[in-house]
């Protein structure tokens, strides 16, 4: 009878040890397998090359400060017109000439800064050519 039970109980052991072997060896293959993909890298390259733009935005600011605010906005007025007739004068059209706002910065209106100001009022005005010829935009410059 002792050799039946010793039978017996050494076919599971060996089952159970070829088992825990088998998961070690596919175990350790996979942990493997995984580091070796942490070591591939995959490259995409970049291209550069030269084209030639097909539109052109320019934007234009200027600005202009004084004591007198109705002096300040002729003078800008004045810079603005000057700039639309360059502008005519280089064969850009009233649809590629747009405005943006006027700015007025009246410094003694300021809450935070000295008392003593140069010059009391800062008006800066902006704007903008858009253009299908950058070439035309360009000539300008």
């Amino acid at each position: 009878m002792h050799k039946s039970i010793t039978h017996i109980n050494i076919l599971p052991a060996f089952l159970l040890a070829l088992g825990l072997a088998s998961i070690g060896i596919l175990l350790g293959n996979a942990i493997v397998a995984f580091k070796a993909m942490d070591r591939t890298v995959v490259v995409k390259g970049l291209a550069e090359q030269q084209v030639q733009a097909d539109t052109a935005i320019w934007p234009i600011v200027f600005t202009e400060a004084g004591d007198q605010l109705e002096q300040v906005t002729a003078a800008v007025e004045q810079k603005q017109d000057a700039v639309v007739a360059f502008l005519k004068l280089h064969g850009f059209s009233d649809e590629e000439i747009s405005f943006g706002q006027v700015t007025v910065i009246d410094k003694k209106a300021q809450q935070y800064g000295p008392e003593q100001v140069g010059l009391r009022y800062l008006v800066s005005a902006n704007m903008s050519v858009y253009s299908q010829s950058p070439n035309q935009v360009a000539s300008c410059q």
